[in-house]
């Protein structure tokens, strides 16, 4: 907390301080990182994937609401999480609220358009399958494009071959309106799984 005062200070003394990228921020910085890494369990917070490293170079410190325009929430817990880079860098300053909030990180999830790590509950908004994100909300729908999660997605899509896609979604579909088929739900899944 000292630390962290000091900082403030020093950006008190100078508006242009960089409080973040400073020297004395260097410890800080690596115990905030560390402590998220093993509180998330090595879980990126936006797209959720699992990364056992505990390498200072596969994650990065999240700012939910951006240092950019709220840097006096840079050492707020509630305002920092551990997400992936490409998370981190897909969402960087982009805007995630509307919040005026000066003295205090806003804790109303209707303050946020993403999902917020620590306000939210991530599975009333998103709902994820293997790569792929589907929104349940509005909330979600922002998240998945704020910070990109479409790109998991797109690295196994054939997008050479959507016929393919279509006429299988096509099956799907048709399968869902009448009576399950076991022999064509297994072929089905072979036919997806030849696609990935």
């Amino acid at each position: 907390m000292a630390l962290i005062e000091e900082i403030n200070q020093g950006r008190l003394d100078d508006p242009t301080c960089d409080v973040w990228g400073c020297e004395a921020a260097v410890t800080l910085r690596r115990a905030i990182k560390d402590f998220g890494i093993k509180s998330q369990n090595n879980t990126c917070c936006y797209c959720k994937e699992i990364n056992y490293s505990d390498s200072h170079k596969v994650w990065e410190v999240e700012h939910v609401l951006p240092l950019s325009d709220y840097v006096q929430f840079a050492f707020e817990p509630l305002n920092l999480a551990i997400s992936c880079p490409d998370c981190n860098t897909a969402k960087s300053n982009k805007k995630v609220s509307n919040t005026k909030a000066k003295k205090a990180v806003p804790t109303r999830s209707a303050l946020y358009f993403i999902v917020h790590p620590h306000i939210d509950n991530y599975n009333e908004h998103i709902k994820k399958s293997g790569r792929f994100f589907y929104p349940k909300s509005k909330k979600g729908r922002k998240t998945i494009e704020t910070c990109g999660l479409l790109r998991l997605a797109e690295k196994y899509v054939d997008w050479e071959n959507l016929e393919e896609v279509e006429r299988i979604e096509a099956e799907a579909k048709a399968l869902q309106g009448n009576g399950c088929n076991r022999d064509k739900i297994k072929g089905l899944i072979s036919d997806l799984e030849s696609l990935l």
